[in-house]
């Protein structure tokens, strides 16, 4: 009696070890990350449907617009087809401004303009990735043709050699970049008076194949923003949204609409190691907008194959990432921004021999 009683105690204080662990350690992961929250569409307890207008109005200054972003009143475009690489609209006034820095050689000119990105409000970052130079300029500067705030190299480790996110902080001297190439972490911060580098963050582990950093990073392709102390990182390949908040210096994560396991190939070949998705792999996020009030994020749930992207979703969560409201838009935009919370401006691209589409969603209230 004795001996059943004491197995019974041993059993029930190894259950409450259990549960606690599960409770204390056991939390979710994906590919190797500890997850914060999953959620699905039914949390999301606000829902609308968004008609969209093609803004026409700029049109016959556009050749292949591929990204955006917002300065105050401006919207400002980079053309990747444009002799010129910038194109930016007074939205205010409704008015086209001009097209800026010509792409080429020379000492203002960018050959190569790979990262283009908000620093704050008052500056942006654009980022040669041939010459490794960076530019930084107000929207005054650019307009008026002055010289940008810096112009400079940026040395980065020997691996980084695909830069996708880099925001210059001019106040502090600080930089914060992501490379396809930056071994296993997922932001990297740099003081510029000093030169020390630091890593924050991990990258997913591949579920088959090579496991190697190289497949980590092509994993992980993100179309990185920021704003004041927060980075956020919409990952294409996979459902997953990491948030960096670089003053408590952790991250917090999130699976959305589903904790699906990423689709594609990875082998050798030729003794390189190669990459690649397939036709009916799926399409997660491919931008963020972050405000003061919330952070937008575009879900395309699309596979490589599906060229027409009606249906796109635009998520909003609170600086948290705790759920606000879902959006589901009549065409699907990749790139975007969110003017005052009220307007979403986004690109949709239909294939790469049509010129993008300027679409207008009106948020309600």
């Amino acid at each position: 009696m004795t001996t059943t009683k004491t197995t019974l105690y041993r059993l029930t204080i190894w259950a409450i070890i259990c549960i606690c662990s599960n409770t204390l350690l056991g939390q979710k992961k994906y590919m190797g990350l500890p997850i914060d929250k999953f959620y699905t569409d039914a949390d999301f307890i606000a829902q609308s449907e968004l008609s969209s207008t093609h803004i026409t109005d700029y049109d016959e200054n556009f050749v292949f617009p591929n990204s955006l972003i917002l300065m105050n009143d401006h919207l400002i475009l980079k053309d990747i087809d444009a002799q010129k690489w910038i194109q930016v609209i007074d939205l205010k006034n409704k008015k086209y401004i001009g097209n800026f820095i010509d792409n080429g050689e020379g000492e203002q000119a960018l050959s190569e303009l790979q990262t283009f990105k908000k620093n704050d409000e008052t500056s942006f970052t654009l980022y040669d990735q041939s010459s490794k130079k960076y530019m930084v300029f107000t929207v005054d500067q650019l307009i008026n043709g002055s010289t940008p705030r810096i112009t400079d190299s940026l040395s980065v480790d020997k691996d980084d050699l695909f830069v996708f996110f880099l925001n210059h902080n001019v106040a502090k001297n600080e930089i914060y970049y992501s490379g396809i190439l930056s071994d296993t972490t997922r932001l990297i911060h740099k003081d510029l008076k000093t030169g020390v580098s630091t890593g924050y963050g991990r990258l997913p582990t591949p579920v088959s194949g090579l496991k190697t950093s190289h497949i980590r990073n092509q994993l992980s392709v993100s179309s990185a923003n920021s704003h004041n102390n927060r980075f956020i990182f919409p990952y294409e390949n996979i459902p997953l949204l990491e948030l960096f908040d670089s003053s408590a210096k952790t991250f917090k994560r999130v699976l959305l609409p589903s904790d699906d396991l990423p689709n594609y190939g990875a082998w050798i070949e030729n003794e390189k190691e190669m990459f690649g998705i397939y036709r009916n792999t799926i399409v997660h996020f491919t931008d963020t907008y972050l405000s003061d009030s919330y952070i937008y994020v575009v879900y395309q749930g699309k596979k490589v194959v599906d060229k027409e992207k009606k249906g796109s979703v635009l998520y909003v969560f609170d600086h948290e990432l705790k759920p606000v409201k879902k959006y589901r838009l009549d065409i699907g935009i990749d790139q975007f921004v969110v003017y005052k919370d009220k307007v979403v401006y986004g690109l949709h691209f239909k294939d790469r021999s049509e010129k993008p589409k300027l679409l207008q969603y009106n948020l309600d209230d």
